[in-house]
């Protein structure tokens, strides 16, 4: 059985508050997983943009449209959800990963 991993450099980006639990801590591990795999042979492979059909799928266009206006800027969506500057590019690209 093949083993493809998907994975990019750039979910470290997602930048949010000191002591928030999606941090870039949380990147780093997978970074490591990553370069672990990548020595024992598995084929890692960068992670495509979900395109607008795509996320309209599972998300209302609404929903789409506002986290959208979010792109190159710090925004506090609600008390626990942040979004930094590269983080709705960031997320686009989360949807080939799962």
């Amino acid at each position: 059985m093949s083993v493809i991993l998907v994975h990019t450099d750039r979910f470290a980006e997602h930048q949010t508050p000191p002591g928030h639990p999606e941090r870039p801590e949380r990147a780093e591990v997978f970074d490591a997983v990553a370069n672990r795999w990548r020595r024992k042979g598995t084929e890692i492979v960068a992670p495509r943009a979900a395109t607008d059909e795509q996320l309209a799928r599972v998300h209302d266009p609404d929903y789409i449209r506002r986290i959208s206006e979010t792109t190159g800027r710090a925004v506090a969506l609600d008390p626990d959800t942040f979004t930094s500057p590269e983080s709705y590019e960031i997320a686009r690209s989360t949807r080939s990963s799962a």
